[in-house]
């Protein structure tokens, strides 16, 4: 394509040939070449957000997983642990009341003996499905091992935890989905402890796994706790 201008300074005509071809071409080729870089950079971004997003799913899994009692989707010992030496720790600090309540499953055994462990697996379930809906979403629920399972009251007292592990008693033994499977009432025995001032750990273990001992001891299907509990009958 060709140009002509007049320059009226110079007295003088311009022309100007210009290869449009060529430099339509040179934009083209720029074009693409943009474009498929653009391309490239666009789909390692999104296949690096991709695997960030399967790695951190995963590691979210696990960690879930290390903390969580497979069975019954109730968090594990571990995880108990973990929470329980916190909030020891700060209940010294504040002279805040923290209370346990632990409880075992009476003659679990001879569920598993007499109508399979599919059937204990499942009243395993159901009995963390009521003990979850017995609780607020503060406390800290957990299966300890086994039949037993533990709770962490912070702000609590003992009488008060008391009425709580009688609640749960109450809806364990009147749940419809249990009896279905076992033909009969479940009944559950439960040990309640209230930190004292410049308790160890240790004892304060001990002491509501005595108040648990107590319950099965005196016929089971019953909550102990400091205030009901006999030392001359246990020494």
């Amino acid at each position: 394509m060709a140009n002509l201008r007049y320059l009226e300074k110079l007295d003088l005509y311009l022309f100007v040939e210009a290869r449009e071809k060529y430099f339509t071409q040179k934009l083209d080729d720029s074009f693409k070449f943009n474009f498929v870089l653009f391309s490239i950079v666009t789909f390692v971004i999104i296949i690096s957000i991709i695997i960030n997003i399967y790695y951190y799913q995963n590691q979210k899994k696990l960690e879930r997983l290390s903390i969580q009692d497979k069975l019954t989707s109730l968090p594990n010992r571990t995880y108990f642990d973990f929470k329980f030496d916190k909030a020891f720790n700060s209940s010294r600090k504040n002279a805040q009341e923290l209370s346990v309540i632990l409880f075992d499953i009476d003659d679990f055994k001879y569920i598993n003996d007499n109508f399979g462990h599919l059937v204990g697996d499942k009243v395993l379930v159901i009995v963390a499905e009521i003990f979850r809906d017995n609780f607020r979403e503060v406390d800290v629920i957990s299966r300890w091992g086994g039949e037993e399972f533990i709770v962490l009251l912070t702000g609590v007292n003992e009488a008060d935890a008391c009425l709580l592990a009688e609640r749960l008693r109450i809806a364990v033994a009147s749940n419809a989905a249990v009896m279905k499977f076992i033909k009969k009432s479940l009944t559950i025995s439960l040990g309640v402890a209230t930190k004292y001032d410049n308790e160890s750990k240790e004892d304060f273990f001990v002491r509501v796994d005595k108040y648990l001992y107590q319950a099965k001891h005196d016929g089971k299907n019953r909550t102990v706790a400091f205030s009901n509990y006999s030392e001359k009958n246990h020494s």
